[in-house]
């Protein structure tokens, strides 16, 4: 009887083993495809805006992931731009920022309702 190790780490590495070094070329190839279109798309069509710098963040990510096949040490810095990319995306969605038409309002408002309180300490003689 053959035993099989049935661990999550061997199920999650299964098919990329049975691939070899092609798993990694295959992936660095869609991750160099993916920034290359993204690179074009914001060329042609993208101001400078919050939303170009968190795209130009997953964009380096994916670069970084596109290297994967000359040097696996690329892994763990593809894998920190790209979630510092979408971290900062997922608070561009949160806020509704790119739809907003003055876009530092919510900035200032944080700003002033934390003054407002502190003021209103001072008046009722809290600290």
């Amino acid at each position: 009887m053959i035993h099989q190790d049935l661990s999550a780490q061997a199920l999650l590495w299964g098919i990329p083993n049975y691939f070899g070094h092609g798993w990694w070329y295959l992936c660095s190839g869609i991750s160099l495809a993916a920034a290359m279109t993204m690179f074009l798309y914001m060329i042609m069509n993208e101001k400078a805006s919050a939303l170009l710098a968190a795209r130009v963040m997953i964009w380096l990510g994916l670069i970084c992931f596109s290297l994967v096949p000359l040097n696996s040490g690329w892994v763990p810095w593809g894998v920190l731009i790209m979630s510092c990319g979408m971290l900062y995306t997922s608070f561009l969605i949160a806020t509704d920022w790119c739809t907003r038409h003055d876009k530092w309002r919510v900035i200032r408002d944080i700003f002033n309702r934390r003054q407002g309180r502190h003021a209103r300490e001072r008046r009722n003689g809290a600290d």
